[in-house]
């Protein structure tokens, strides 16, 4: 019931688009030969790659066992076998069955010798063809049925899927060529082609080279794709970015490495740079990538091995697995920068960016690197840093899982375009560090806010009118395409006419609007940042350049919903302007009034005054036909075409038609080609004017991204943050916080706590308490309320003052890094030896239960010695988890006024049959110092064995005697107050005497 039938021709495959032979899916696909007959029949439950055909067909009963044989005996023949061996282009080896290349093999070998490292498609007939190692590595990624074809491995899709399956291709990591026909049928016969050739192969050439970086920005795929997947043909999978990113690195001591990093947007024209001293776990290096995510990397040699082994833990499978590729310096030596990239970029980037225009250039996309605007910095220095633990441990960009859900760009995106996702995505990753500017995105929040609101109370000066404008601004956002990406093809030459209008067509429809918001209604918009972003957009030259270009086009053309495959009815006459293009226009117009002034002659020979040209489709047809009676006697020099009985009619092509047809079909093709030029070279003056259209689309992207804090900021019990002056003293208060994403999970459960540090006083809080309690929640909720605070949001509280962070750093969990050469404990002090080498007064260090991975005592001496550095020398901000309860109330004695301890509270509640404490969290921090950590409460509620969890109890207690009586044995009596310490001796006896361990410990508390 789940058997797929496929039928095999002799030249062609069944493809995956068309007719993939899929388990469980019923599938009829029939090829036919030249010669009208089937060639092959198999049928299979698995892909057609996988199927063993002589297995599958002899357990199939044959109703005609002596052509079943014939049959069998037929597939069994060599140029039909699936496991030939082949050279390195996948065509026979020489012990296998040769036969002499035809001409089309021979463009195969050139185009892969020419090609190497590249998986190619070449158009032949209405297919693209794979030969070779490509068929093979195609049929496996695309489960395509591949077949031996003559002297090479052959598999094949239509045309009509090219952009379907080229995507594909290029997200499982290959470089994707694309070879079509360039010759056209009538110049190519009277030898007005390039080649000069009547005869021979129709000429072939490369059109369009993808990789993972470079397919939304390549040569269009649209032409090829069918109706209603047009705009998806254009476009990669829904990752917002797809970065080339290039990395160039010099060797500084044994220790310390100079890294340069170029990272190349070619799709929106984006062009980060950066230069940094590395250490050898590449912290700084992994914060980068984290933030950058690139689809392809270019590593610049020589590079270390310290290097590589991180991108490749970091991008060398899975879904988010990058292509990556080597280049020498010698192989980039011919190239030469211009403008910025010249003059200011440091040696490591210029590096780089050389490396970056070797590579691009291939791909025809190295141009936007000579854009001295599309350059920013990777870092710039009024933004907070933040480690990779930060990015991967806060869940900051992807969640704990790798998903994007769950995350805290997930929680805040709520962009409504493609490029203010972006831009937002970018803010998340590089918080403020200037007062100013986080001021300035708060009061575009807020004013927007107040805006958009529907609400009287809150509409203070502004009018409902106003209020109504810009509650369409969410609207006018959704209704936009993404046309930064559609700018950039148009600057690559790639776009299509529908790209072109389309975004042209939306920025001025978006900047119209925006009007109407600035001055409709005659308010004054306070703040700055919108009022600017507002302007750019409403530019008047935007929209004159805009209609200026569009005044060029039919756009009704541009815009049909079936497009012609030719653009020669898109410009609008212009002689001056196109002046090759009104030429070939008007010869074609010239070929048909010639076809047409042969009728009268044709008229009066056949005493036929009606007499039109037929056109008839399908086999026996043409165009420019001559259909007279069948008892009508024609001249001898008429080509018959074909008759039709029933009509009693018979088509005719005179000599005469015949050659005004050839005319007007070269005319036509000369047409078309000078159409395509002239595409070109009207999207080549758009250069000039790119910058504006760009500026126009970051504007754009601002304003969504602020949209998209203000709804944000709309959620109950969210509050503009206040920040302290710079000048002020250091401090972090914040009442009732919330953490933002789980907040927004539980929605009314979640319990508030809040903080209250300061640098004069208390800068440093120990956290105790049980398992499960909600230590490390609680921390994270902290760094999020201030990375939040810093992107410019609102955060969920009842209220929150703090000063501007310079950095944030975390130390949390524990994991190897294998691919580093790390251990657990190597990778937890690494990162603690990180941290207390760069954090700063302004700095907020989140450590949960340093020292767990050593033992016991060499673990409470490192915590200890590691929160009294960060609380004597470093005088950060810093929130120190910990179950050894010894080491808050060591640093805690020694500095009473800059560390204060807290524990999450809890509710003991009646034992159970074992006679063993059980616990409610209240997850509230409480003043004060856990006695215990209440780790078998854990281990019930992960369903320990019973037998094993009483073991454990009567062995903590046992103990815990052990360590009470040691601690009274060598305590130091106190002649000043012997009355105190000897009540404490007898509280402490009476605990171990009872054999309680809950007693023994508090009996220990201070």
């Amino acid at each position: 019931a789940n058997e797929a039938v496929v039928i095999l021709d002799d030249d062609d495959d069944v493809d995956g688009g068309a007719g993939d032979a899929r388990a469980g899916k019923k599938a009829k696909t029939i090829e036919k030969d030249d010669g009208g007959h089937a060639e092959a029949v198999a049928v299979a439950e698995a892909p057609a790659t996988a199927v063993d055909v002589r297995a599958v067909l002899d357990s199939i009963p044959a109703s005609k066992p002596e052509t079943h044989a014939k049959f069998l005996h037929k597939l069994s023949l060599d140029r039909r076998r699936r496991d030939l061996g082949g050279d390195g282009d996948g065509a026979k080896s020489p012990s296998a069955a040769t036969q002499k290349m035809t001409p089309l093999e021979e463009s195969v070998k050139q185009f892969k010798a020419r090609y190497k490292g590249t998986l190619l498609m070449i158009e032949v007939g209405y297919k693209f063809h794979f030969y070779g190692d490509d068929a093979r590595d195609a049929s496996k990624c695309l489960g395509i049925f591949a077949y031996q074809s003559r002297n090479y491995l052959t598999a094949s899709v239509p045309v009509v899927r090219l952009h379907v399956y080229v995507r594909r291709l290029v997200q499982a990591g290959f470089r994707v060529g694309v070879i079509k026909q360039t010759e056209t049928a009538a110049l190519k016969a009277s030898g007005e082609s390039e080649s000069g050739n009547k005869s021979g192969l129709f000429e072939r050439k490369l059109v369009g080279l993808y990789t993972k970086a470079t397919l939304d920005a390549g040569a269009s795929l649209v032409d090829t794709a069918d109706t209603g997947e047009k705009a998806a043909a254009g476009m990669t999978s829904g990752k917002l970015s797809n970065y080339l990113l290039c990395v160039a690195e010099e060797h500084m001591t044994s220790t310390t490495t100079r890294i340069g990093l170029v990272a190349v947007e070619t799709s929106t024209g984006d062009v980060l740079h950066g230069e940094f001293i590395d250490t050898m776990q590449r912290p700084e290096l992994e914060s980068r990538l984290l933030c950058i995510s690139p689809a392809e990397i270019v590593l610049v040699e020589p590079i270390s091995e310290q290097t590589v082994r991180l991108i490749k833990a970091m991008y060398g499978s899975g879904s988010n697995a990058a292509r990556t590729e080597y280049l020498t310096r010698e192989s980039f030596a011919d190239v030469t920068l211009t403008g910025v990239a010249a003059t200011e970029a440091t040696f490591l980037v210029h590096t780089a960016l050389c490396a970056g225009t070797k590579y691009l250039q291939q791909f025809g996309q190295a141009d936007i690197l000579q854009l001295d605007s599309a350059f920013r910095p990777l870092e710039g220095s009024d933004e907070m840093k933040l480690s990779p633990n930060v990015l991967r441990q806060l869940e900051v960009l992807t969640s704990s899982a790798g998903t994007y859900k769950g995350s805290l760009l997930w929680l805040m995106n709520h962009t409504s375009t493609p490029m203010g996702g972006r831009l937002l995505r970018h803010w998340v990753s590089h918080p403020l560090q200037s007062r100013e500017q986080i001021e300035a995105r708060l009061d575009a929040v807020e004013e927007l806010n107040v805006l958009s609101s529907f609400e009287e109370g809150s509409m203070m000066d502004y009018d409902k009118a106003n209020t109504s404008s810009f509650n369409g601004l969410k609207m006018q956002l959704k209704q936009l395409p993404d046309v930064e990406r559609y700018l950039a093809r148009i600057f690559h030459g790639t776009a299509t006419p529908a790209e072109f209008v389309g975004a042209l067509t939306s920025l001025v429809k978006f900047s119209e609007a925006c009007s109407d918001m600035r001055t409709g209604h005659g308010v004054a918009i306070k703040s700055k940042l919108l009022e600017d972003n507002l302007e750019a957009v409403t530019d008047p030259l935007l929209r004159a350049l805009a209609d200026e270009l569009m005044s060029a086009l039919n756009l009704d053309v541009a815009l049909a919903e079936k497009p012609s495959k030719t653009k020669t009815g898109l410009f609008k006459d212009d002689p001056e302007r196109f002046p090759a293009l009104h030429e070939a226009t008007q010869a074609v117009e010239d070929a048909k009034n010639a076809m047409i002034d042969l009728l009268p002659e044709l008229r009066k020979k056949l005493g036929m005054p009606r007499l039109e040209y037929t056109t008839v489709g399908g086999v026996g047809g043409g165009e420019w036909l001559i259909e007279v009676p069948m008892d009508r006697s024609c001249p001898t020099t008429w080509i018959k075409v074909s008759s039709n009985k029933s009509k009693k009619v018979v088509r005719y092509h005179p000599p005469q038609v015949t050659e005004a047809a050839a005319a007007l079909e070269r005319a036509s093709e000369r047409h078309m080609l000078a159409a395509d030029a002239a595409w070109k070279e009207f999207l080549s003056t758009f250069r000039e004017n790119y910058m504006t259209f760009k500026s126009a689309t970051t504007a754009i992207a601002t304003l969504d991204a602020i949209h998209a804090l203000t709804v944000l900021s709309r959620n109950e019990g969210y509050v503009r943050p206040t920040f302290l002056e710079d000048s002020a003293p250091p401090a972090l208060k914040v009442v009732d916080g919330r953490h933002p994403v789980l907040d927004a999970h539980l929605l009314d459960s979640f319990v508030p706590n809040s903080i209250d540090l300061d640098s004069e006083h208390t800068r440093a809080l120990v956290i105790t308490g049980p398992n499960m309690g909600g230590k490390s929640c609680y921390i994270r909720q902290i760094a999020l309320l201030s990375i939040m605070a810093q992107v410019g949001s609102f955060v969920p509280a009842k209220s929150a003052r703090l000063s501007v962070l310079d950095a944030v750093y975390t130390r949390m969990g524990a994991s190897d890094n294998l691919a580093m050469g790390s251990s657990t404990f190597l990778e937890e002090m690494s990162e603690a030896s990180t941290i207390l080498e760069t954090c700063t007064p302004r700095s907020l260090v989140i450590m949960d239960e340093l020292g767990r991975g050593t033992s016991t005592h060499d673990g409470v001496a490192i915590a200890a010695a590691t929160l009294e550095h960060l609380v004597r020398d470093a005088r950060c901000f810093t929130l120190f988890v910990t179950h050894y309860p010894s080491v808050a109330r060591e640093v805690q004695a020694k500095y009473p006024s800059h560390c204060s301890s807290s524990f999450t509270s809890y509710v003991e509640l009646p034992g159970s049959s074992e006679d063993m404490p059980r616990i409610q969290f209240l997850y509230k921090l409480t003043p004060g110092v856990a006695h215990r950590s209440f780790g078998l409460n854990v281990a019930r509620m992960a369903s320990l064995p019973n037998k094993v969890i009483q073991i454990a109890s009567a062995k903590a207690a046992e103990l815990e005697v052990q360590t009470a009586r040691r601690t009274l044995a060598h305590h130091k009596f106190d002649e000043s107050s012997a009355e105190a310490t000897a009540a404490k001796t007898k509280t402490v006896l009476a605990a171990i005497a009872s054999g309680d361990a809950t007693a023994i410990l508090r009996a220990q508390q201070p």
